[in-house]
């Protein structure tokens, strides 16, 4: 079995890692940060969500 070795990049700069669970951790938050953005581009537009 080989290691899986992840690299992304964060506001906090370009992480490399081979813990699936600091990966995972950090897809959540990137997917958190967008939903926000996404939610405010709504807003901003005024579209409702059903």
């Amino acid at each position: 079995m080989g290691i899986n070795w992840h690299t992304f990049k964060t506001k906090y700069g370009m992480i490399q890692t081979n813990r699936d669970e600091i990966f995972q951790c950090a897809i959540v938050e990137v997917l958190d940060d967008l939903m926000k953005r996404i939610e405010n581009i709504e807003k901003k537009l005024g579209i409702k969500n059903k």
